[in-house]
């Protein structure tokens, strides 16, 4: 879920550059500076990710009492933090309905699998979104399919 959630937004990324104003995505390259660094990004994730999860699970645990359905409490939940995507100044509708999407997915994915599942999600998808990709794999990447990358065996 967590890997997922990068990938809808790095697809939503993709499609905005070509789509129209673009601004981009200023990664944290702290973790580039040694293992002490990259220690440092994974154990600040951790209280992030459970103090996300925890208030996600409070705020659907207080939809599902109101609303008596676990379905409109997912709903609600996802309707609530996705309006606030509304008024961006890019692509509002594509941001709004993305967040809609993914934040129903989260939902779901605590009503469905528990609260340990959500964790899991923020957790690697904070420590996932954070690590810089070195431009020698944009290089290699980028290669025709035929090219020989610099990882394999001769």
């Amino acid at each position: 879920m967590g890997s997922g959630v990068l990938l809808v937004s790095s697809l939503v990324d993709l499609w905005k550059r070509h789509a129209g104003p673009w601004t981009p995505n200023l990664d944290n390259a702290e973790t580039l500076a040694g293992i002490r660094a990259t220690l440092r990004a994974c154990f600040t994730a951790v209280p992030h990710a459970i103090r996300e999860t925890l208030f996600f699970f409070f705020l659907i645990f207080l939809l599902r009492a109101a609303l008596r359905n676990q379905c409109f409490a997912a709903a609600a939940f996802a309707l609530i933090f996705a309006v606030a995507n509304l008024f961006s100044p890019d692509h509002p509708i594509v941001s709004g309905v993305l967040s809609f999407l993914i934040l129903g997915a989260l939902a779901f994915v605590v009503l469905r699998w528990g609260i340990l599942a959500l964790a899991t999600a923020l957790l690697v998808s904070s420590l996932i979104g954070s690590a810089p990709i070195p431009s020698s794999c944009v290089q290699q990447a980028r290669r025709k399919p035929g090219c020989k990358r610099d990882f394999e065996l001769p």
